[in-house]
């Protein structure tokens, strides 16, 4: 149990320790209720009545038997029971029949298209035989609202009680196992640069098997993740019965680049397999050169749907419908002038052939390479969630980094138990700092969940008292995300530490407090980081007064603070050199924990590309000159056909040029960025002149975890410090306060820095800007500023410090 310390650095109280004996009893009561929890299990067998009328209206005679059973957790052989852990599938998710109950009724699954009915179900039946009953979502949680909340809130009880199995479709080919073994080899008897030259030789790359390691949507799901971290064991089970075959790159049509034809992307795994062709038909799209058969068809469907990317199709196939028009009616007849149409015509055709088989290759190069970055990611992917599970390092070196060789063992099918739930740990940890300390996962997060609610059910549910909100279908994230802080004040007199409150957002009740209602878009459902970016030490909460305001102690009566002696930088330095302003920078981020820098990188890898943006573009682009090219397209094919085709590869061309193209200006600001996190990289040697004020702002944002497009459009400026180098956000009347405060039309004392989370190395120290609020009694603060988190502290300028149980002043 944490005890409070008298310095500034042992001031880490979580505000738990006045709690310690609702917290007992709610231990006691958890315990209780997970002796009597009834949850309800199924068990899978083959269906073998020879009369079954089900199998006679089923696409297959072969189908499962599927038996319901409610039991209590206490009752169940835990090693027996398992918990299955799967994503659904991001692919054209359907209704798929699986089999029926015991009284004929029809059982089904929503699955995407990665998953192979027939597998899936033999796969179920095989764990059925092998271990007896299972739990699994679809088939295991009531579909009432009362229940469903019932349900949801025993999954952590679920997956941390039973033996958790993945199941993911297809199977690995020959080559993990062999890679595990050479891994295995390389741990027990090589040194440690050999272990290290092996670990790195596992990355993926184009030299490697692209069936190796294969893509899942199950590493990238937020459910998922919560699952894993829940396990007291998990070991992942394949649906495919058979090795997959190696897939290698090699040189195709002899040219030097190496990529898949869609025929060689038919023996990919099956979710490498749908993205390749997802990627391929997008970059058809996008080229406007792949039309469907018929030109009426597309016609309809670009009036009725109205959209791009149904106008580009619509070009092409125009002009192949007329080029049939000429040469079937045969206008001329059998005439010299009849012979030279139908031979423009079927120039034309060829010139369209061709074009399609460039852009066929074309297609075949980029999907090749989105399957390339997939496996990439996949695999990134897995060591953190590994990493984290373990409770292991991957950025740790030689034999120190054991994180993959647990990744390889898992994808071979081995059991990995969970590192980071050591017993002893445990035991002295409260289950809500448990719980804190998975919630600092998600900070940098880039797991996603198809339904915006699950951003909170999913993790929330292991929070002891939370309680599902009654109308969680109906209601929005900002509104579940709330009430989900709201419930951590009530029940446990604490909050969330964040980079982001209220208060510079114009805010005047409790300033200090993340609000996630008062910014956070009802349709933020790109990535956990999104939605929990803006949390800081989330493993130290924030200690909170049963009314919500935040307590403090004053360590010293400072006359000055951070922001009294700042500038703001969009007034008074955005003129400055590129090179003057890269030097100064440069002070301030090396002063940064490696938890900003780790951030900032992390918020910068979800932005999209100018490449992924698009087909809309181009759609747009070409369909502008919709009706000139469909009106000289009968003329072009009997006159100059070539002309024609140039004409459409040109506007193609100009098309791509806006879409992929970085400016000059663009590659610029990116690379002044760049330096200035890169440590090695001491000073600006580039003449070009950059807006360097747009760079720096966007960084800081990043680092903070906050979207900067929302940040510049409710005017929160940019504030520096010089002496002490800092950097950070503060609310819209920040230029003007300033000015008042240096005419003295407001006491300089009036404004103070106040600690709200203290520490050094990894994460730093959070600073808020106060500002005092009249009235008489104990002084009381609103936050109207936010530093970028720093290794040292000043303790010069500071006022207070956030502690449970002061009294000094308060930040209202």
């Amino acid at each position: 149990m944490a005890e409070c310390h008298n310095t500034l650095s042992g001031k880490h109280c979580t505000g738990l320790l006045s709690h310690a004996a609702a917290r007992d009893v709610a231990a006691v009561s958890a315990a209780h209720h997970q002796d009597t929890q009834i949850i309800r299990t199924v068990t899978f067998e083959f269906c073998s009545d020879c009369h079954c009328s089900w199998a006679s209206d089923s696409a297959s005679t072969v189908h499962l038997l599927v038996s319901h059973n409610d039991v209590v957790i206490r009752e169940v052989d835990q090693h027996r029971l398992k918990a299955i852990s799967y994503a659904w599938g991001d692919f054209e998710r359907t209704n798929r029949l699986i089999g029926h109950d015991v009284l004929g009724n029809p059982i089904s699954m929503q699955l995407g298209a990665d998953w192979n009915t027939e597998d899936f179900t033999n796969r179920l039946a095989r764990l059925a035989f092998e271990h007896g009953a299972c739990w699994i979502d679809q088939l295991c949680i009531p579909q009432k609202d009362a229940e469903i909340r019932k349900a949801l809130a025993s999954i952590p009880t679920i997956y941390r009680t039973f033996d958790v199995i993945v199941l993911m479709p297809g199977a690995p080919c020959k080559c993990v196992h062999e890679a595990l073994e050479t891994l295995e080899v390389a741990y027990e008897y090589g040194d440690e640069s050999e272990y290290s030259s092996v670990v790195n030789a596992m990355e993926p790359d184009r030299t490697k098997c692209l069936s190796m390691l294969l893509c899942s949507s199950w590493f990238h799901r937020l459910w998922t993740r919560q699952e894993l971290l829940y396990s007291r064991c998990i070991s992942l089970a394949w649906t495919g019965m058979i090795d997959a075959p190696c897939v290698r790159l090699g040189k195709i049509l002899g040219e030097d680049d190496h990529y898949l034809t869609a025929e060689h992307a038919l023996h990919l795994p099956p979710f490498a397999r749908l993205l390749y062709e997802q990627a391929a038909q997008a970059v058809k799209v996008k080229s406007g050169l792949f039309g469907k058969p018929s030109a009426v068809a597309n016609v309809k469907k670009a009036v009725l749907k109205g959209s791009p990317s149904a106008l580009v199709d619509l070009i092409p196939s125009f002009a192949n419908a007329t080029a049939d028009f000429v040469l079937s009616r045969r206008i001329y007849g059998d005439t010299e002038a009849g012979r030279l149409v139908s031979e423009k015509g079927e120039a034309t055709r060829r010139l369209f052939e061709a074009s399609q088989m460039k852009m066929a290759r074309q297609s075949d190069k980029v999907a090749t390479g989105i399957v390339e970055i997939a496996l990439s990611s996949n695999y990134r992917s897995a060591l953190t969630a590994f990493g984290e599970y373990v409770g292991e390092s991957i950025e740790a070196s030689g034999k120190g980094n054991i994180v993959p060789l647990r990744v390889f063992r898992f994808f071979a099918g081995e059991v990995i138990e969970n590192g980071s739930e050591d017993p002893k740990r445990s035991n002295e940890m409260s289950q809500v700092e448990r719980f804190l300390h998975g919630l600092s996962g998600l900070r940098g997060s880039g797991r996603t969940s198809t339904q915006a609610k699950d951003y909170v059910n999913s993790v929330w549910v292991d929070c002891p008292q939370f309680e599902v909100h009654a109308r969680s279908k109906d209601t929005d994230l900002p509104t579940l995300l709330e009430d989900a802080l709201r419930q951590l004040h009530l029940s446990h007199q604490i909050g969330i530490m964040t980079t982001f409150p209220c208060g510079i957002l114009g805010i005047d009740h409790l300033t200090g407090q993340w609000k996630p209602s008062s910014y956070l878009s009802v349709a933020s459902n790109n990535a956990a980081a999104h939605v929990y970016g803006p949390m800081t030490y989330p493993a130290k909460p924030l200690p909170l007064t049963p009314d919500g305001t935040i307590p403090l102690r004053v360590i010293r009566s400072a006359d000055t603070c951070l922001s009294w002696m700042a500038v703001d930088y969009e007034n008074f330095l955005a003129k400055f050199p590129t090179r003057f302003m890269f030097h100064s920078m440069k002070r301030i981020a090396s002063l940064w924990p490696p938890d900003l820098h780790g951030r900032s990188h992390t918020k910068a890898a979800f932005e999209p590309s100018n490449s992924l943006q698009g087909p809309a573009i181009v759609g747009r682009s070409i369909a502008g000159s919709l009706p000139l090219m469909i009106s000289s397209a009968v003329g072009a094919i009997l006159g100059h056909p070539e002309a024609y085709h140039s004409e459409l590869l040109e506007r193609q061309r100009r098309a791509h040029e806006t879409i992929d193209t970085r400016t000059q200006e663009e590659k610029d600001r990116e690379g002044f960025r760049r330096n200035l996190l890169d440590h090695r990289i001491s000073r600006w040697d580039s003449a070009a002149e950059v807006n360097h004020f747009q760079v720096v702002y966007k960084m800081v944002t990043d680092a903070l975890g906050i979207d900067h497009e929302l940040c510049r459009s409710r005017g929160l400026r940019l504030m520096v410090s010089r002496d002490p180098p800092c950097i950070g956000l503060a609310d819209r009347a920040f230029p003007s306060r300033c000015a008042r405060i240096r005419a003295g039309l407001i006491p300089s004392n009036s404004l103070k820095t106040v600690c709200v989370a203290h520490g050094q190395g990894v994460h730093g120290s959070v600073l808020y800007e106060v500002e005092k609020v009249d009235g008489v009694g104990t002084p009381r603060y609103r936050v109207f500023g936010v530093w970028a988190p720093m290794r040292d502290v000043c303790l010069n300028n500071m006022y207070a410090i956030a502690e449970n149980g002061a009294t000094d002043a308060y930040i209202v």
